[in-house]
């Protein structure tokens, strides 16, 4: 028949995108005899047929619930568990729209984990269901979460990246409750997220440094350290590296001037990689000098030791790269 030959079509079209099988079920559906009939073609293309899937959400529901639902799905990194997209929805009834979003889209949806979180099924349909999600969707699920009183390792991790991809200045005191977590994948989660939504440094920007304990401070420290080059460019890293010295300047009354150390040397590694020796060697001497008060008050232990040769190496190579090799010799 005409329909099977354009199921047979259309799947073959979409076999490289691993949407077969949906494409052939919907396509001899009854659902789909309807849409035939009331939009008067058949879809030819992916990207048609997928419209069609998701238009038929709106057809069941309404516009805007379907786009927040479709939405909230699409750029959720992990998933949403039914209950917290039906809090998404204003109103009341919110459990049994999710309900028919549920039954409408079938197994476009699957759950992610014993917890029940959905997402998509597949990597087009959450592509083009993320073309309709609200510019704040991801400042809203860092509410959503914020609400929480406990996170697991996922939520805390849902809202870093949620919180960076926000870029909203709102969404700081969640990221630092999530950094002081600090659970295993902290760094790189951050380091990921801020290499999608650059922006996302106006978050690093607001952080409070009071709301920060020691493994917050450390988590933003060794993001740096181990990945920064590899997921930032050399003026976003060197911002970053600004913001987060001056956090744990704020912050070292209470946690140590180590984390001083470190910063500054983060941030001159920064500078030294877009030749700003300048800046560099001034920071490098702050942390030299910290690292030499730490080993002074702390003898027999290793790690200051260890601190202030790292902090001799960084002086050694700012001197070499300017041609002060008396200086250099010194160190």
């Amino acid at each position: 028949s005409r329909r099977a030959s354009t199921a047979n079509r259309v799947a073959r079209s979409l076999n490289s995108n691993g949407y077969l099988r949906c494409a052939a079920i919907f396509l001899c559906s009854s659902r789909f005899r309807c849409l035939h009939q009331t939009r008067g073609g058949t879809p030819g293309e992916p990207a048609q047929l997928v419209e069609v899937v998701l238009d038929t959400v709106a057809d069941r529901l309404d516009a805007e619930t379907a786009d927040a639902l479709l939405g909230a799905v699409a750029v959720s990194r992990s998933g949403l568990a039914p209950a917290d997209l039906a809090s998404l929805l204003p109103g009341v009834g919110g459990q049994v729209r999710v309900a028919v979003f549920r039954r409408v889209l079938g197994g476009q949806l699957r759950e992610a984990d014993a917890t029940g979180r959905l997402m998509f099924s597949h990597g087009v349909v959450r592509e083009a269901s993320a073309l309709r999600a609200r510019a704040d969707m991801h400042a809203r699920l860092v509410a959503l979460r914020a609400a929480d009183d406990v996170w697991d390792s996922m939520d805390a991790l849902d809202v870093v990246w949620h919180a960076i991809a926000s870029s909203a200045a709102g969404s700081a005191a969640a990221l630092a409750r999530a950094l002081n977590q600090r659970v295993a994948g902290t760094e790189v989660t951050l380091m990921r997220a801020l290499r999608a939504f650059p922006a996302g440094l106006d978050v690093i920007d607001a952080l409070d440094p009071e709301t920060l304990t020691e493994p917050g401070i450390e988590a933003l420290l060794h993001a740096d350290q181990v990945l920064g080059g590899d997921h930032l460019s050399a003026l976003d890293r060197i911002r970053y590296g600004q913001r987060v010295l001056a956090t744990a300047r704020a912050a070292s009354g209470t946690l140590g001037d180590r984390i001083v150390s470190w910063a500054a040397n983060n941030l001159g590694q920064s500078l030294s990689a877009v030749g700003d020796w300048s800046g560099a060697r001034a920071v490098f001497e702050e942390s030299l000098a910290l690292a030499r008060e730490l080993r002074e008050a702390q003898p027999g232990l290793l790690q200051p030791v260890r601190d202030v040769s790292v902090s001799l190496d960084n002086m050694g190579a700012v001197l070499k790269a300017v041609g002060d090799w008396a200086g250099a010799r010194a160190v």
